[in-house]
């Protein structure tokens, strides 16, 4: 985009990259489309898998725990098909424990790096959060104009090449992908006969899992742990 100077782009976390995409949105700009808040936003990213077969770029400056769940499920999904994945989270982002490993899955690399904003790039789709936020969340908006398209991917990759690898940061080591599954059953309050269940495996592995996970967040209980990994210590 005319005016965006790229050095100065990627050392303010994609500031101005950020700003120009708003300033078009409040302006009324027609190459920007509103998707919505909430499930709206929800129910166009889960579509997105089915039309993107090259790369799939994010940042996430201030990312939840629920969110970038779906966003791992999805994820490994399109490291299944191909697809060139890879993640910017923000310094913020580290005190959800689980993070780390999460943008640690083989194939989608994920960094760190202060962050003015959130984009996903899937393709030549992107989608990038406003700055008005109401009760159902901050509003999303789409557009797949070329030259905006073009500005994300330059402040993605700058972004990236200066960003510092998840694993060189992480406060914890990074988990395992079946105690990252134990560790979301848990979350979600799972029983260890449901995590069992859910994962197709026996009772004592469990109970030697979710000992693992407890132990790795240094929590006194299960109980604990879930606040901890919740990015909480309530």
């Amino acid at each position: 985009m005319a005016g965006v100077d790229e050095g100065r782009t990627t050392r303010s976390g994609g500031a101005a990259f950020f700003d120009e995409v708003h300033g078009r949105i409040a302006a009324g700009d027609r190459a920007f489309h509103l998707i919505g808040t909430g499930a709206a936003t929800t129910e166009h990213v889960n579509r997105l898998p089915e039309v993107t077969h090259r790369r799939v770029w994010s940042t996430s400056d201030n990312p939840s725990i629920g969110s970038m769940r779906r966003g791992h499920r999805m994820t490994a999904d399109a490291v299944a098909q191909g697809v060139d994945c890879r993640g910017l989270i923000s310094p913020a982002g580290l005190r959800v424990r689980l993070l780390p490993s999460m943008y640690h899955l083989e194939g989608a690399p994920g960094r760190v790096t202060p962050l003015a904003g959130a984009l996903l790039l899937a393709d030549d789709v992107l989608l990038v959060r406003g700055r008005r936020a109401g009760p159902q969340g901050p509003d999303y908006w789409r557009t797949e104009d070329a030259e905006v398209v073009r500005a994300a991917a330059e402040t993605f990759l700058g972004l990236w090449e200066r960003a510092t690898p998840v694993e060189d940061v992480a406060l914890l080591p990074l988990l395992d992908a079946r105690s990252l599954e134990v560790a979301f059953a848990m979350m979600d309050g799972d029983t260890d006969a449901e995590i069992a269940a859910r994962l197709g495996i026996g009772a004592r592995t469990v109970q030697v899992a979710v000992r693992r996970v407890v132990d790795w967040c240094g929590a006194r209980n299960r109980t604990h742990a879930v606040a901890l990994m919740a990015g909480s210590d309530a």
